[in-house]
């Protein structure tokens, strides 16, 4: 499966979807405490483990 915006390829389409949120700048998980937003949902739930989210 390969992005049609760059010369990555990926062996699942989820991987391309997930993917493709670098080249949208979609920023759809926001932080529930401080409200930064976050393309993937795994980043957001890292970054609200951490003592990085200033809420």
């Amino acid at each position: 499966f390969g992005c049609p915006l760059c010369p990555t390829d990926f062996t699942r389409p989820s991987d391309l979807d997930r993917h493709i949120h670098i080249h949208t700048g979609d920023k759809n998980f926001p932080c529930l405490r401080c409200g930064r937003e976050f393309a993937r949902k795994d980043a957001r739930n890292r970054h609200t483990s951490s003592s990085n989210c200033s809420s």
